[in-house]
């Protein structure tokens, strides 16, 4: 067997999938399979899951709030000149800065960042941050993802999700200056639909020229785009939604802080060590407290339809949850909300209204002074959470969007699209405008010009051709209960996900024979 390895990063959700699949793909392009897992714990789970050992290694790498634990408590002496110089050969081999690719993107460190997640708890971590503090955890996380790779040198990196944050950013870092594939299996914005990411922004080349190969969609497929468009979110489900409604009074909210005081007061009966990186208890207390006080805000300020607007141009801005990967793990070059709205707003022309609505798994994790900012620009309103997504980016003139799955549906029906991120596969259509930094807000109006029918049917047709595109290309995974399943994974479930990985390889992998003859296969 090659000396290189197949890592395989398993997670919470998908844990039923990864030590088949590493097992299966590493056989198959001669690797040896390498479980990644974050504790003794998740070893012995993996060494006796489905009643079988595993064919292959399994590596601890603790969580690294753990090693900033050991180093605040002096485990680790390492001279801080030393972690400066370390921290700036890292930024000037990768062409990065930490702060943005690892800080920012991390929900106990990079809090002071989330301009739109300030209700947020806080940890015990997150208080004694500093420059060093912040520093030492970045090196330490790429030192020893190097270290692995020392030991361990990867042919290949698999995993769920894309790859960043402080945990994981090293290791796409890494992927990416030695040469190394990396592949996410990540949902598409519609339905079932999944896909293999090449990196930690969830691109796919091969996604991409699918789009612009198929010709423009004909009359058929536009009415069944129309039709049969859903998002790919639970809060189109009206069960959920009133699940949701229910969980917004103060006696749930009373529930909640009583269940979560008795949880603290057995952690620590228990003697269990979770205190310096789970959220403080008045954190906590604090956000389910403002969760009913945010929604009784809403109910009285938020509109919850556009007929007062009737005659004005709707701009709209789906603000997204924070802290949230999609914001600050996906675009970390342009992840402030409130900003964003308000350049949106001054950017706007004078016959256009711009409608914010909030997203309902957002309640209490805003500061109040988020609502306050937004009610007091002149032309913006707040729309509710419980308004119509898609009925409004269907009576839209703009979607505005970081990383909104409503740009995708925006732009699948045809709709102008503003997209801040400046990465992913949308950017191939034509009415998907990309503002990829505030000095080119004024895109705003270019994507609101006039423009004739025959403009309006082509966005159309590219549109229903975008949606058709993902539905070819994608795997629709809802026969496989990806979520949450504890069954074994079968071998034509296994066949599907690896025959669709290797397609992203038209080269053949890695050099070896046996990879090619593969690739080849697949592509012919």
């Amino acid at each position: 067997m090659n000396d290189r390895y197949l890592w395989a990063i398993p997670d919470a959700q998908t844990r039923w999938l990864w030590k088949s699949f590493a097992e299966e793909l590493g056989r198959r392009l001669n690797l040896r399979p390498l479980l990644i897992v974050g504790s003794e714990a998740d070893r012995d789970f993996f060494m006796k899951q489905f009643g079988r050992p595993f064919e292959g290694d399994i590596h601890v790498l603790p969580s690294i709030y753990e090693v900033i634990k050991d180093q605040l408590a002096g485990g680790n002496e390492r001279d801080f000149e030393e972690i400066l110089a370390r921290a700036t050969e890292y930024e000037t081999r990768y062409g990065i800065t930490l702060m943005r690719q690892l800080i920012l993107p991390d929900r106990v460190l990079g809090r002071a960042y989330m301009q739109g997640g300030l209700g947020h708890p806080v940890t015990k971590l997150y208080k004694k941050l500093n420059s060093q503090t912040a520093l030492r955890a970045c090196v330490s996380s790429c030192d020893r993802i190097e270290a692995l790779a020392e030991t361990h040198p990867p042919g290949m990196v698999v995993k769920y999700g894309a790859a960043g944050g402080l945990e994981h950013k090293p290791i796409a870092l890494f992927c990416n200056a030695n040469a190394v594939p990396f592949r996410g299996l990540v949902a598409s914005r519609f339905g079932g639909n999944y896909y293999w990411t090449v990196d930690e922004f969830e691109n796919s080349p091969d996604l991409e020229a699918w789009i612009a190969k198929l010709p423009a969609a004909d009359d058929e497929t536009v009415e069944r785009v129309n039709r049969d468009l859903t998002p790919n979110s639970l809060a189109t489900s009206e069960h959920f939604l009133a699940d949701m409604r229910r969980t917004m009074s103060r006696r749930h909210a009373f529930r909640k802080i009583l269940y979560v005081i008795l949880q603290r007061i057995y952690w620590r009966l228990r003697g269990y060590n979770k205190g310096s990186y789970t959220y403080t208890l008045g954190g906590v207390i604090a956000q389910h407290w403002r969760t009913p006080k945010h929604w009784r805000r809403l109910d009285r300020e938020a509109i919850r339809d556009l007929a007062p607007y009737e005659g004005r141009r709707i701009i709209y801005v789906p603000l997204q949850t924070e802290p949230e990967a999609s914001v600050s793990l996906l675009t970390p070059e342009h992840s402030y909300q409130l900003t964003t709205l308000s350049e949106i707003s001054l950017a706007s022309p004078a016959d256009a209204i711009v409608v914010a609505k909030e997203h309902i798994w957002q309640m209490g994790r805003r500061s109040d002074g988020f609502y306050e900012a937004i009610r007091d620009m002149p032309n913006v309103v707040l729309g509710h959470p419980m308004m119509d997504s898609l009925d409004l980016i269907r009576r839209s003139d703009l979607v505005c969007t970081i990383t909104s799955s409503a740009g995708h549906e925006a732009a699948a029906l045809g709709i102008p699209v503003v997209y801040f991120c400046k990465y992913g596969y949308i950017h191939g259509l034509d009415h998907v405008h990309a503002c990829t930094g505030l000095s080119n807000i004024e895109v705003i109006r270019e994507a609101l010009a006039p423009v004739s029918e025959a403009e309006r049917e082509k966005r159309r047709r590219d549109g229903a051709k975008y949606f058709q595109a993902i539905e070819a290309y994608c795997l629709n995974l809802d026969d496989m209960e990806i979520h949450g399943r504890e069954k074994e994974p079968q071998q034509d479930e296994l066949d599907r996900l690896i025959k669709h990985l290797l397609k992203t390889f038209p080269a053949g992998f890695n050099g070896t024979a046996q990879g090619k003859a593969l690739a080849g296969e697949i592509a012919g």
